[in-house]
């Protein structure tokens, strides 16, 4: 039995792959061939059903402005100036027909020629002023223009105008009554002129403004839904308001006579830092989900913080519900350029509802951006909202691209909105079609987790996308691509290669496309981790630059869903597995180190609850190393992390055999090493750590050290010396033997010799230590020391057998022993560990004999001498010793000897002679000298 649950799911919106307006398909619009280039063609535009009119307020002293049919390409006509019809006004000098244009009526327009002269006289001197002048303009040629009526002189006097002179037509706006308001933003700082039908366009109204000290008083104007929701409200800017910091103000109108008075009254200010920024001089209404309408403030030489220069801002005041009328607008965000002179906000147009979410999006340009190229940014409602940048950035080769702004209402077939820009110092104007909006939604339906099933071989599933469709679309032809990919160690995409599944969607205005397909489950899969999978689907032809049948997906679209998809075989979600884990293995209790190499440990983990699907075993060894594991563990430093092969189910047994330990490890003796403890860790889950079952077991070692210490004396103790060898230098040595007879190897092992700081003793420099043929030499000054004093070297490591010999040499100092008997000890003490040694003493015992003999026994001893002498001088002289016979006697009896042998021996007889010579006392001189007088015997063999 297989359960199922679906959870994590993550849905991303993915973000239009490009703009609301399409920029392949762009239109470019131009004056005349010929026409100056500074004539500032694009400087004001107006639309209506697919006719464009432009104005070029430079082109000559009149201005004028051009009509462009967009239904038949570019082909312009233009539209005559009211100045130029009579031929009676001669004073035309740079008068700007066509700075302003606004649409009054259907088919007709408000044309304004701001600086158009009137002659004057100013105490009585003759003279020319500016007296701004609007039109209504008709398409159809056959109707007359009608000119718009100034204010009275006498009104004039009484609002203070400075000699006459003004320039209406700067600013205009046209509400939703055709009333006109045309403002003076230069010359007439605080009045606002207003036509409406009530005197047929004759007579003008006019608003003023109880505020001499403020400049550029209508600088911007547009009316809306802002203090109500019936749309009787304005806004009418002031750039420098009172010290230089613009103000906005929203207010409501009603009639007294020919003025319009102020009857409620709402004030939006810039704050400290825009001061000089030019705050108000755009202003756009723009419907973002609210009964009434947010405000776009432009502020086009804002800087914050000193950083750069006109860089620009925008703020965005959306409708506060406090009920306080002076408080209706709350600051949501200013949006700040971010390029030096760039004068982002210098204009800004309300583009519409472009995807379908009921709000507008809106257009901001950056008209000098990049050294003057300029730049037009498009947000789209939603994420003005919600602090999102841009979404869509245009950019041109002309300059000042962007300087007005026009949107174009109901411009393509599919009722959306079209933009104009116009870039005046390049003498252009750019048309963009607009692209519809498909809100796209992609969605899995997997079994529903309390479904049971039979089939456990596999997972039905069914992808499903939704789309949404633009209210007016024609001939759509974009593909969708969809993306569907899973992950997991065991399972596949059924007939899918690398668990991936692409397929794509024509789009006819079906709203509903599901797939149906398979993951394949198979009985031995680790189903404790999750199946990872995402659905997600792109445009397929969304690098295409044709217009028709193309559409981009909208801000709201959710493109992507990822999420993970459990499969068991347990009532649950998550299975409950009832693991137990029991150990095995020959080691003593009591381990006597050396006593092996190596050794062996095994665990046995037995499941009575439901499948484990991703167990695992953390075995930990404090003392010595693991050195072999299974295949199916991992090795990292002192523990091992194990993992079964297959899922362990229901009644079965996982075998962790064979855990080798190294043993030998342990024959280099370390401190706090007393025991071996090996700890192991069962986990149901192992990527969950916090449920486990915990057990330890430790074996306490025994050390056999082995260390044997032998000392002798040479000589060997005790030593005789005499008076007569207190003259000379007596040497002695002390021998150490160091012997390593255990199992255990020793390292950087210290020895500590003692030794005694006596006038009559002597050491040399340095301590012998001989291994093996290697000797080493332990260097010292006893001179230094002025008492006992001990000696310290390192002797490295001491392996198994291994034999060390130290040797102290010592001398005995002549003249200085003053007693009979002196002891020369050393100890040599061994350090294995803290507080554990090995020590030895060796001690050499001086016994000095100094007896003396008496006077009369070396008399006694004398006289007998003298005695013994004698007698033996007596017994010489009477055997005649002291004697000599004469030589010729003793050559005679030589003589007669040798030839008496030669006459006695037969020839070839061999005969030894032996003489045994007799030396008598006395001796006769003149006898024979062949007599024998030798007793001789001759001996023959």
């Amino acid at each position: 039995m297989i359960c199922i649950a679906v959870i994590c799911v993550v849905q991303v919106v993915i973000l239009p792959i490009c703009g609301f307006l399409h920029e392949p398909s762009i239109l470019s619009l131009t004056p005349p061939t010929g026409m100056e280039q500074n004539s500032y063609f694009g400087y004001s535009m107006a639309y209506e059903d697919k006719t464009i009119l432009v104005g070029a307020p430079a082109a000559d002293k009149f201005g004028k402005v051009f009509k462009f049919n967009l239904a038949k390409g570019t082909k312009r006509d233009e539209i005559i100036s009211p100045l130029k019809m009579n031929g009676k006004y001669v004073l035309a000098k740079h008068d700007w027909f066509g700075a302003t244009i606004k649409n009054y009526k259907p088919g007709s327009f408000v044309i304004c020629a701001p600086r158009k002269k009137l002659p004057h006289i100013q105490d009585g001197q003759p003279m020319e002023i500016s007296r701004g002048e609007c039109y209504i303009q008709y398409i159809d040629k056959s109707k007359e223009p009608i000119t718009l009526a100034d204010i009275e002189e006498q009104e004039r006097i009484d609002s203070s105008f400075n000699y006459g002179t003004d320039s209406f037509g700067w600013s205009v706006n046209v509400d939703d009554n055709h009333s006109v308001w045309v403002a003076s933003p230069g010359l007439a700082p605080n009045v606002i002129k207003i036509y409406d039908e009530t005197t047929g366009l004759h007579r003008t109204k006019y608003l003023t403004f109880n505020t001499t000290s403020m400049n550029n008083f209508g600088y911007s104007i547009i009316n809306g839904k802002m203090l109500s929701d019936t749309g009787h409200d304005y806004a009418v800017s002031t750039t420098y308001g009172d010290y230089g910091a613009g103000k906005v103000f929203i207010f409501s109108k009603t009639l007294i006579d020919l003025r319009y008075r102020i009857l409620m009254e709402s004030t939006l200010s810039g704050d400290d830092v825009s001061v000089g920024a030019m705050y108000g001089a755009a202003l756009c209404k723009a419907n973002l989900g609210d009964v009434r309408d947010s405000l776009l403030v432009g502020a086009p030489t804002f800087v914050a913080d000193f950083e750069g220069f006109d860089r620009g801002a925008v703020y965005l005041y959306v409708p506060s519900d406090n009920g306080d009328v002076t408080q209706s607008f709350t600051l949501k965000r200013i949006i700040k350029g971010e390029k030096d002179a760039g004068y982002f906000g210098h204009a800004i147009a309300n583009l519409g509802d472009m995807d379908g979410d009921m709000k507008d999006e809106v257009v901001i340009s950056a008209p000098f951006e990049d050294e003057g190229k300029g730049a037009v940014y498009i947000y789209s409602g939603a994420g003005l909202l919600e602090n999102r940048t841009w979404m869509q950035r245009i950019q041109s080769e002309a300059k000042s691209f962007g300087l007005s702004l026009l949107p174009l209402p109901e411009y393509s077939d599919n009722a959306l909105n079209g933009l104009s820009v116009g870039a005046p110092l390049g003498n252009v104007v750019y048309v963009f079609k607009p692209l519809p909006s498909i809100t796209i939604t992609v969605d899995t339906i997997f079994p529903n987790t309390k479904t049971i099933r039979n089939d456990t071989s596999h997972i039905d599933f069914e992808i499903v996308v939704n789309v949404v469709y633009p209210r007016v679309a024609k001939d759509i032809s974009t593909i969708l691509g969809v993306h569907f990919q899973i992950e997991h160690p065991d399972v596949t995409l059924d007939a899918e290669k690398d668990n991936i599944l692409n397929y794509n969607i024509t789009l006819d205005k079906v709203e509903r496309h599901n797939k149906k397909s398979k993951i394949m489950t198979p009985s031995d899969g680790n189903y404790a981790v999750p199946i990872s999978y995402i659905l997600s689907v792109d445009l397929v032809d969304k690098d295409n630059t044709s217009y028709e049948g193309r559409v981009i997906r909208s801000e709201r679209s959710v493109t992507s869903k990822a999420g993970e998809l459990w499969v068991s075989e347990c009532k649950t979600e998550v299975c409950q597995p009832n693991l137990i884990a029991e150990f095995y293995t020959k080691i003593n209790d009591t381990y006597t180190v050396g006593s092996s190499d190596k050794e062996y440990f095994s665990l046995i983990v037995h499941n009575s609850g439901e499948p484990a699907y991703n167990s695992c075993a953390l075995v930990r060894v404090q003392g010595v190393k693991i050195v072999r594991a299974p295949s199916f563990c991992v090795l990292d430093s002192d523990e091992m992390l194990c993992r079964p092969m297959f899922p362990l189910r229901s009644n079965n047994d996982w075998n962790i055999t064979n855990i080798e330990l190294g043993m030998d490890s342990l024959t280099i003796r370390k401190k706090d090493v007393n025991s071996i403890t090996i700890q192991y860790e069962i986990y149901n889950n192992c990527s969950n750590r916090a449920e486990k079952i915990t057990a330890n077991k430790s074996f306490a070692l025994h050390y056999d050290y082995g260390i044997h210490l032998i000392g002798n004396s040479a000589p060997s103790e005790p030593i005789e010396i005499t008076s007569s060898d207190l003259e000379n230098v007596a040497r002695l040595q002390h021998h150490y033997t160091i012997m390593n007879n255990g199992k255990l190897i020793w390292t950087h092992l210290k020895w500590d010799l003692l030794l005694e700081n006596r006038n009559y003793i002597q050491y040399p420099k340095n301590i012998m230590i001989r291994r093996g043929a290697n000797s080493t030499e332990c260097y010292f000054d006893a001179k230094k020391e002025t008492k006992d004093f001990r000696v310290q070297c390192d002797i490295g490591d001491l392996l198994k057998n291994d034999i060390l010999d130290v040797f102290i040499d010592a001398e005995i100092l002549p003249n200085l022993l003053d007693e009979t008997k002196v002891i020369v000890f050393s100890q040599l003490t061994l350090t294995l560990l803290e507080g554990e040694s090995v020590t030895k003493n060796i001690t050499t015992t001086l016994v000095i004999n100094r007896k003396s003999v008496s006077s009369w026994v070396i008399i006694i001893a004398l006289l007998f001498g003298l005695l013994i002498l004698l007698l033996i001088g007596c017994i010489l002289y009477k055997y005649n010793c002291f004697e000599r016979k004469e030589k010729k006697k003793l050559e005679d009896l030589k003589t007669q000897k040798e030839n008496r042998e030669g006459n006695e021996l037969a020839e070839g007889e061999d005969v030894i002679l032996g003489v045994e010579p007799h030396i008598g006392s006395n001796v006769d001189h003149g006898g024979d000298h062949n007599e024998d007088h030798s007793d001789a015997e001759l001996i023959s063999h």
